[in-house]
């Protein structure tokens, strides 16, 4: 809910940046093309952002958007995701976990490891 409402305030401001800016050029002000590039390059933040990360609806359905990969059998992710190096203590479980990534995506997923 928090990152929506941020995601909404920063797609306002940058359209604000891309008006203001588009006003600005018409009206010949000097230096007027970098609130045009700000503006755009905020939308497409916001844009790009929603369709690199998980969508809404898998936050909703994983805890706190962790997969931490509990299937029947508590096994890690298969194939393709890869092993990585990386692991952490969860916060809220406190257990270790490993993070599997698919190299074709960037898909990241999480398995809390015993």
């Amino acid at each position: 809910m928090t990152m929506t409402i941020v995601r909404v305030v920063v797609a306002a401001l940058a359209a604000l940046l891309l008006i203001f800016g588009l006003q600005a050029m018409v009206a010949g002000t000097p230096g007027a093309w970098f609130f045009v590039v700000m503006g755009v390059v905020g939308l497409a933040g916001v844009a790009f952002e929603r369709m690199r990360y998980r969508s809404d609806a898998h936050e909703r359905t994983t805890r706190r958007g962790l997969d931490l990969g509990r299937g029947a059998d508590d096994e890690p992710p298969g194939d393709p995701f890869v092993k990585t190096a990386e692991e952490f203590i969860d916060p809220t479980t406190r257990q270790r976990t490993r993070v599997y990534v698919n190299p074709a995506t960037g898909e990241r997923r999480y398995h809390a490891e015993r």
